[in-house]
């Protein structure tokens, strides 16, 4: 397949395809940066990948030539259809219909995983949090989200954007951001420009949905005292002593 703008467009627009937002089904047509990014999650010959949310296949298709095997989920019944026909033919592709948080009961790694995934706006905490709790080796995740998330995420203590989930990746996670993605390079393209990062789990074995739980709770009273943080606000603690206390 080639994917460009002209040619991912025609295709849509030839099977009456209309994208949904609320998926995050805004497809890459930019082949430098397709390669970038496939690059990016560090993947090679002994690596097998899953990636949440895989559309047409196109990075699918890019990661393929890298990887040893490759899980490609997408929730979509209609776009899952579509990228069978495009990628189908690919030897070393699984092609799933189901939510990318239930990939453990579809993929079975003969060794270290590697989790990609461009985050849909608008469930993207759960399919993180789910992906970073899995009990299954995983060397990195490569994760897209917009770019005023991605400043949320990395938000230092004190700020007004700080909370639960800053300070959950980054006390349990080395973060670093990869490059940005213009919406030109989508169709249809975004209301705003992405950032690609990765994360490294250094608490293996965390339950990262329980723990952001337990720091939501700790951040309802934000600027009050915390007796168990030595009178401290909550606000305030960098993210290493906010895990101590969850």
């Amino acid at each position: 397949m080639d994917w460009t703008r002209t040619a991912v467009s025609a295709l849509l627009r030839e099977r009456g395809l209309r994208l949904k937002r609320s998926l995050g089904q805004s497809y890459l047509v930019d082949r430098n940066f397709l390669e970038a990014l496939a690059r990016d999650t560090g993947a090679g010959a002994g690596d097998d990948v899953v990636e949440i949310g895989s559309g047409l296949g196109n990075l699918t298709e890019f990661l393929a030539a890298r990887a040893r095997h490759v899980w490609a989920f997408e929730i979509d019944p209609r776009i899952h259809a579509l990228s069978r026909k495009l990628i189908g033919r690919l030897p070393n592709v699984t092609l799933v219909c189901a939510d990318g948080a239930a990939f453990e009961e579809h993929a079975k790694p003969a060794g270290p995983l590697r989790i990609v995934s461009n985050l849909p706006y608008s469930d993207w905490e759960r399919l993180v949090l789910r992906a970073l709790s899995t009990p299954l080796e995983v060397s990195t995740y490569t994760f897209m989200v917009e770019a005023d998330l991605y400043e949320r995420l990395s938000s230092k203590p004190g700020t007004k954007r700080y909370g639960p989930v800053p300070a959950l990746l980054q006390g349990a996670c080395a973060m670093r951001k990869l490059r940005r993605a213009g919406k030109g390079l989508f169709v249809p393209p975004p209301r705003v420009d992405s950032v690609v990062f990765e994360l490294r789990r250094t608490r293996p074995g965390l339950d990262f949905t329980a723990a952001e739980a337990r720091l939501r709770q700790l951040f309802v009273q934000r600027r009050k005292k915390c007796e168990a943080a030595g009178g401290r606000r909550v606000e305030a603690l960098e993210p290493a002593e906010l895990l101590k206390l969850t």
